[in-house]
């Protein structure tokens, strides 16, 4: 195995990965690389190359097609299979130039496809390109990140903060002896106390279900046989859960699934928690005294439920991102609780159960969310 290591002291995009088998081609590129301030690693081989990729991200990667054993685009789709090496630039440098060989290359997704003998000036040109370019989607990037999670800690900052004044303010009355409190203001107070603690609950449960979601732990609660259930009773539970909720917003809960059991390969319990995040998204979104609704429909080869509410609706421009994670539309003008979660959760264990989730809405006359499950 020939490998020149990394400098440390240089910038990891000015590294260069080298795979070649031929020692004089090899030679000559990594003379020529170093020359013009690039740090290279070499390999004569591909399965020496994916070792290196074990534990290093170089900023470029330059391979030779045909090698021993595995080729150059064998190597080119190992790498895409690498998470934190999708975006690196991919040149491949080959002694055949016939157009199938080509073609292969620039159909896999190359970034380009230098033959031998090489032309060396234009090969620098072009490093030098693909380089560049890579460095500034990479901090166009990093100040999108930082963006959103300077957003996301404002939004997560200011909706952890409500509650928990609200909680601190009704324990310092509740502890002081000399508060002197009717029944009624107890009673108000740990009313208050109890949907303080519940929204910080909800809002930390969120949070978990998404990393559970995201980290695949939560596939494992599928069971491993179809069992029959009733969409009326699921609908029924999430609605219960909800109840005290919509009281609170003076909304009105209705229901109209039919009744009925269906064998299916879906998850009861996730079709409850999707449920009562589309009613919670109903609710936060309604007006006081507004109606929000439950209906559904089982056909031989499909099962929907849909939760409807005449709320403001959704503008038509924030539609696309409606399930994107911590997404929220209008929260500055909207009363808004939560962290943007809901709508993301239920579509992911919509998809997780093999169903889909849409939405339908018309800006000021509401929203209907539906859930599509096929069946046998």
């Amino acid at each position: 195995m020939d490998i020149v290591a990394l400098s440390p002291r240089m910038e990891p995009m000015h590294s260069i990965l080298l795979v070649d088998d031929d020692d004089v081609v090899r030679e000559m590129t990594r003379t020529v690389l170093e020359a013009n301030g690039y740090a290279v690693t070499t390999t004569a081989s591909v399965n020496d190359a994916e070792a290196w990729c074990e534990g290093h991200t170089p900023g470029l990667i330059i391979s030779d097609v045909e090698m021993p054993g595995a080729d150059g685009f064998d190597f080119y789709r190992s790498v895409h299979t690498r998470p934190a090496m999708n975006d690196v630039p991919f040149i491949f440098l080959s002694g055949h130039g016939d157009i199938d060989t080509v073609t292969t290359g620039k159909e896999l997704g190359s970034d380009d496809y230098f033959t031998k003998p090489v032309n060396y000036p234009l090969l620098l040109a072009t490093i030098k390109g693909k380089l560049k370019k890579r460095r500034m989607v990479q901090q166009k990037y990093s100040t999108q990140v930082e963006q959103i999670k300077g957003e996301l800690f404002r939004m997560i900052s200011h909706e952890m903060r409500t509650p928990l004044t609200s909680i601190l303010g009704a324990a310092e009355i509740l502890a002081d002896p000399s508060s002197n409190l009717s029944a009624d203001d107890l009673t108000g107070f740990l009313t208050m106390l109890q949907q303080n603690s519940v929204r910080l609950t909800s809002m930390f449960e969120d949070f978990l279900t998404v990393t559970r979601i995201e980290s695949g732990d939560i596939a494992t609660e599928l069971p491993d046989e179809t069992l029959p259930f009733s969409p009326r009773s699921t609908a029924d539970a999430a609605l219960y859960r909800m109840q005290e909720r919509a009281a609170g917003r003076s909304v009105r809960l209705t229901s109209s699934v039919p009744p009925g059991d269906v064998l299916m390969p879906l998850f009861p319990p996730h079709l409850e928690q999707m449920l009562v995040r589309l009613l919670d998204n109903a609710v936060k979104f309604s007006h006081r005294g507004g109606t929000v609704t439950v209906s559904g429909s089982i056909a031989p080869g499909l099962v929907t439920l849909s939760v409807s509410d005449d709320g403001p609706g959704i503008p038509p421009e924030h539609i696309p991102a409606i399930f994107d994670k911590f997404y929220q539309a209008d929260r500055d003008r909207q009363e808004q609780q939560g962290a943007g979660l809901g709508l993301f959760i239920a579509k992911r264990l919509a998809e997780l159960n093999g169903g889909t989730l849409g939405v339908d809405s018309t800006p000021g006359r509401g929203s209907v969310f539906t859930l599509r499950f096929p069946r046998p």
